[in-house]
């Protein structure tokens, strides 16, 4: 319950000052009117105001905000006052940083503010999306629906987010242990065996190949990390600019299987989420402008706010978005005929089932292609050191027998 500082004069003129625990600034005010006095000044406490400011910059988990929205979806449907719903909901959550915003809400709420301007005192937590649509099911009365299709798009974009991440983990484990296994035999096992190889008149190439890749490994791989650290932070602040970000996505979509996969994906999200916004009675240009900001690929992204610009001329949608190429014929028909029959919404939501299951088939695709060419890495790393290793002592061994 947040604490208020209020100034305030007696019956008898007297001046005082002090501090009162409320549910919100309205009730404070009747407390103190109620015990005769006339109020000067009243704030919220200095350190609320701190938590307030602390409660902005955080984030939550997407699952969280997810549970949250459900069921105050569902308490708005069976007929519980908005204030009511998320005086309940504050004092259920396990979450206590999510609690604490919660309540907040319910008391700007309580003193008669709308709710979808409540929440972007938390643009951490949600974003324009959330409160976009939240403006326009206040606006239609009909907040609970809207609530449950922000709950159906944050579940659909998480899913989304996870199956690519799940494609490049299996990959990136056997690239990562690939390397590992070559730093320890490298570090550990050739110098152990210096003394042989120096005995050689003339080593074979693999061997001088491995020999300085190990000298260069124990004597200067404090060099190493700080050239692979700069080198990192380099390629992040070229990855930041406007050129470096479009010339790398451009890359990403030319990559094999790995660039269909990351169309699919943004596919699958602008349709979803342009759905969705329509859907909640969201106008077609704002909605436009709100979508991009969900899609991972600079080039799609520029095509859509190119498509926007057309639109907002008098254009139809899906010939900006046929010009720029990054969206397949079978996507524009659907987008085709969506406008002529004015069922656009429902079209692209086809759309995001579709292209949901294409994911799983480019997924298992990368998969298929990735796994084998890691392992084959890995194994040609590993059979390359040893044989670098084993043919001074075969060499040695034949001088031997001669």
């Amino acid at each position: 319950m947040p604490v208020f500082e209020y100034k305030v004069l007696d019956k008898s003129g007297r001046f005082l000052k002090g501090s009162l625990k409320a549910d919100n600034i309205t009730v404070a005010k009747q407390t103190l009117k109620k015990q005769d006095f006339f109020l000067q000044e009243i704030k919220i406490h200095t350190q609320e105001k701190k938590n307030k400011t602390f409660l902005e910059f955080k984030k939550v988990k997407t699952k969280e905000l997810t549970v949250f929205t459900r069921l105050l979806a569902s308490l708005l449907r069976s007929g519980v006052p908005l204030v009511e719903a998320l005086d309940s909901i504050s004092r259920q959550m396990f979450n206590s940083y999510f609690s604490s915003v919660v309540a907040h809400l319910r008391d700007q709420v309580n003193e008669g503010k709308s709710f979808h301007l409540v929440l972007k005192d938390f643009p951490r937590i949600f974003d324009v999306i959330y409160i976009s649509l939240c403006e326009s099911g206040e606006a239609s009365g009909t907040l609970d629906n809207i609530l449950e299709q922000i709950a159906d798009l944050m579940e659909k974009r998480s899913s989304i987010k996870n199956k690519v991440l799940t494609a490049l983990f299996y990959p990136g484990i056997l690239f990562t242990i690939a390397i590992a296994v070559m730093i320890v035999l490298c570090v550990y096992v050739i110098p152990n065996l210096m003394d042989l190889f120096e005995s050689e008149a003339e080593l074979p190439w693999m061997t001088k190949v491995t020999l300085g890749l190990s000298q260069f490994l124990i004597n200067y791989w404090i060099v190493l990390i700080i050239s692979l650290v700069l080198f990192y932070y380099i390629f992040l602040k070229w990855k930041k600019t406007e050129k470096g970000n479009k010339i790398w996505d451009a890359f990403m979509l030319s990559f094999p299987v790995l660039g269909r996969l990351i169309q699919a994906a943004d596919i699958a999200m602008f349709s979803k989420t342009l759905s969705t916004l329509l859907k909640g009675g969201v106008p077609v240009l704002k909605s436009m402008d709100i979508v991009k900001n969900v899609l991972s690929n600079k080039l799609i992204r520029e095509a859509v706010e190119k498509a926007r610009e057309n639109v907002k001329e008098g254009e139809s949608l899906v010939d900006p978005l046929t010009r720029c190429g990054h969206f397949p014929p079978v996507v524009l028909q659907m987008i085709r005929v969506g406008e002529k029959t004015g069922e656009l919404e429902n079209l692209l939501e086809q759309v995001s089932q579709s292209y949901d299951r294409q994911i799983e088939m480019e997924i298992s695709a990368l998969t298929s292609l990735l796994g084998p060419l890691m392992i084959l890495f890995m194994a040609g790393i590993i059979v390359f050191v040893l044989m670098s290793a084993l043919l001074p002592m075969l060499s040695s061994f034949d001088a031997l027998a001669l």
